[in-house]
């Protein structure tokens, strides 16, 4: 049997804790603000077009390294992502391929990973491609 003080003096702490518990966290509340917001937006549009900036962090560099680019989606089977700068690259990412591009070379020379032969490129450009495609994501959880 619990004694009288030890439950009094815990209550406070189950309710807080149950209240907690029911009520997300801003961090929370703000994806799922965001993830509704990509939701709504996703049944609307079959195209995207979005400004990003990346940070790369690696025990072989010095410091983070950071950069900007643009990301491009066109419905249902392209994914465009293109750094700025002469010294960035660009990634189209394919059913079928993925191929890097050195943006000082422009078109000419791409590195390209044939998706068909290697499976693991295959599946992350499906993923990819999936993950931007207007819908209701069960794709993703095949």
């Amino acid at each position: 049997m619990i004694p009288r003080r030890t439950l009094l003096l815990a209550m406070p702490a189950l309710v807080l804790s149950r209240r907690a518990a029911a009520e997300p966290s801003p961090e929370e509340r703000k994806l799922a603000n965001r993830l509704e917001l990509w939701s709504n937006y996703s049944r609307r549009t079959q195209n995207l077009m979005a400004r990003l900036g990346t940070s790369r962090e690696t025990s072989l560099l010095e410091e983070p390294l950071m950069s900007t680019g643009t990301l491009v989606f066109r419905a249902p089977d392209l994914l465009v992502l293109r750094e700025d700068g002469r010294q960035g690259a660009t990634t189209l990412i394919e059913a079928s391929a993925i191929r890097i591009f050195l943006n000082a070379a422009g078109r000419r020379d791409p590195a390209a990973i044939d998706a068909d032969r290697r499976p693991a490129a295959r599946w992350l450009a499906q993923r990819l491609l999936r993950l931007f495609a207007p819908g209701d994501g069960t794709e993703l959880l095949e």
